[in-house]
């Protein structure tokens, strides 16, 4: 869980770094579905929007058939998930998706530095 809620913060200072200059952003009022959206310009801009649809797919449900792992919702409130269900596996799984928001964030501070 600890894993899912930094990426989850990492995401929102980000968006608030590249976003609060345009625009106003309430302190808690971001909320993962909107950080993770298609039409987040700012983040779709940093990930593309390749990347933000596979990392909604994996901590949220996307569509309108609600497809999706969930990860962070599922872990957050212990819904629709066992503890069996959490092995080895799933804590790679939610580490590579940090380590990848981590990198991906870091390769483009990298490339556009001036």
């Amino acid at each position: 869980m600890f894993l899912c809620a930094m990426s989850e913060k990492v995401l929102r200072i980000v968006y608030k770094s590249l976003a609060g200059s345009t625009k106003y952003i309430p302190v808690d009022g971001i909320t993962l579905g909107q950080l993770l959206n298609k039409n987040n310009r700012e983040l779709s801009e940093l990930f593309g929007e390749k990347h933000i649809n596979h990392l909604a797919f994996f901590l949220s449900q996307v569509g309108e058939k609600k497809i999706g792992f969930n990860y962070r919702n599922s872990l957050a409130h212990w819904n629709s998930i066992s503890g069996k269900d959490v092995n080895y596996g799933l804590v790679l799984r939610i580490l590579y998706i940090f380590t990848d928001i981590l990198n991906t964030i870091f390769y483009y501070c990298w490339e556009n530095e001036t």
